[in-house]
């Protein structure tokens, strides 16, 4: 689960994490004590509130007493709080439902009334049915990947951090230019159509 990440570093799981803005937030929360080493560019093209186009949920204010299906404890928490109090709501004013590889179909199904989709899984329901965006995530958050670690391993292995760090610029580097053959690594693991993530990379920093 995705807000178990930071709690990972401390069960011998991982040395090394990168995640959305929530689980290294969240680790800070419980006591442990984390280490940032670097930090994406904004990425708010990356998901979106949406409804059916036909559905009555027109503004986020619209979402009290909903289902809202999201990734809980991921970036898509960070999302959804301050849409809510833009509106004036809490948590506690809807009812948020966990979601994760199965989201798309069963928001398809209307199992939930809103959804907190990402790409690329949003282009799949793009294609399949009318959305309706009910906030502009641009100026809604940040959306930034961080890297992190124990302040132990930090303190203990510059030089492996170093050679990480340096490995994921290159990454980075190598798929800005080769958007088609990422894609097709990203298809070979979880058997989307290449196009959806052609587009989700395209549209990453």
């Amino acid at each position: 689960m995705p807000s178990a990440h930071g709690d990972h570093l401390f069960d011998g799981g991982y040395d090394f994490i990168g995640t959305g803005s929530t689980p290294p937030v969240t680790a800070q929360a419980k006591g442990h004590d984390i280490v940032y080493l670097a930090a994406s560019g904004p990425r708010v093209e990356n998901g979106r509130l949406v409804v059916h186009a036909d559905s009555g949920i027109h503004e986020p204010a619209d979402l009290k007493g909903k289902r809202v299906g999201l990734g809980h404890g991921s970036w898509q928490t960070t999302l959804l709080l301050p849409a809510l109090e833009k509106a004036g709501l809490t948590w506690s004013d809807i009812i948020p439902v966990d979601v994760y590889n199965d989201a798309a179909d069963r928001f398809l199904a209307r199992e939930f009334d809103a959804w907190v989709g990402s790409y690329p899984f949003l282009t799949a329901m793009e294609q399949q049915t009318e959305l309706r965006e009910l906030i502009p995530t641009d100026g809604l958050f940040s959306h930034r990947s961080l890297w992190f670690t124990s302040r132990a391993f930090a303190t203990n292995h510059p030089t492996e951090l170093a050679a990480i760090l340096t490995a994921l610029n290159a990454a980075d580097s190598w798929i800005r230019c080769h958007l088609s053959e990422a894609a097709a690594l990203f298809t070979a693991d979880d058997g989307r159509p290449i196009a959806e993530w052609e587009h989700a990379l395209a549209t990453r920093p």
